[in-house]
C-alpha cells in the first residue's frame, strides 16, 4: 500500500544493516499484531481501546525527540481527527 511512497528509495538498501533492521522492524509489527488480537480475550476492552488510542500520539512524539521530525498544521489536524475518531467509536 505504501509502496509507490518509498519505490525510488528501494536501491539504497542494499546494505546488509539495512536488512537487518528492516527484519527486526517485521518481527516487531508482527509480535504487536499478536499482542492486539490477544489483548481483548485477556483484558477488558475499556482498557486496551485505551492503549490502543495513544499509540498514534506516542507513535508521533517519539519521532519528533529522536528523529527531529516536525509536523504542519494540516498533520497535527488529522491526528486530532483520527484520535477523536478512535475515541468515539463504540
Amino acid at each position: 500500500m505504501l509502496l509507490p511512497f518509498v519505490i525510488g528509495d528501494l536501491r539504497s538498501l542494499t546494505a546488509a544493516q539495512d536488512i537487518a533492521l528492516l527484519t527486526a522492524l517485521g518481527r516487531s509489527r508482527s509480535s504487536s499484531r499478536c499482542a492486539n488480537f490477544e489483548a481483548p480475550r485477556k483484558e477488558k476492552i475499556s482498557v486496551v481501546d485505551t492503549v490502543l488510542t495513544l499509540e498514534l500520539p506516542l507513535t508521533v512524539m517519539l519521532g519528533m525527540l529522536f528523529f527531529s521530525e516536525r509536523i504542519s498544521f494540516w498533520q497535527l489536524a488529522t491526528i486530532v481527527v483520527l484520535m477523536w475518531g478512535v475515541g468515539s467509536s463504540p
